[in-house]
């Protein structure tokens, strides 16, 4: 079996989807949301902060300190994280984030590196 495999309906909504992205400036937004996301990561100035990088909405956030600990941290201040190696933050928002769930994003990332 298999997720598409002889459902019609689910087939047709693919190639709807996949038309929407094709035909869309998705890529684009993604590049500039995440360009602006980086650039508010690097403005944190946080001493933990050793290096921002990333490609569209994929974003990594090397620290010098280990990355489990900040990602419970965000978690209980309201911001999701995963970790993408030992020192290490991984962000991925959504296509719908806009300006103001970066800059909040931001903000509880900065708020959280000062309790470290």
């Amino acid at each position: 079996g298999s997720t598409y495999g002889g459902n019609e309906l689910t087939a047709k909504v693919s190639l709807a989807v996949l038309s929407m992205v094709m035909h869309s400036d998705l890529p684009e937004k993604a590049a500039r949301s995440g360009e602006f996301f980086r650039s508010l990561i690097s403005a944190i100035g946080s001493s933990h902060i050793k290096d921002v990088r990333g490609m569209g909405l994929l974003n990594g956030i090397e620290l010098d300190i280990p990355s489990v600990g900040v990602v419970k941290a965000l978690q209980e201040n309201g911001l999701l994280s995963l970790t993408a190696g030992p020192r290490t933050l991984r962000f991925l928002p959504s296509f719908a984030a806009e300006e103001k769930d970066f800059e909040d994003a931001a903000l509880i990332l900065a708020r959280t590196l000062e309790g470290f």
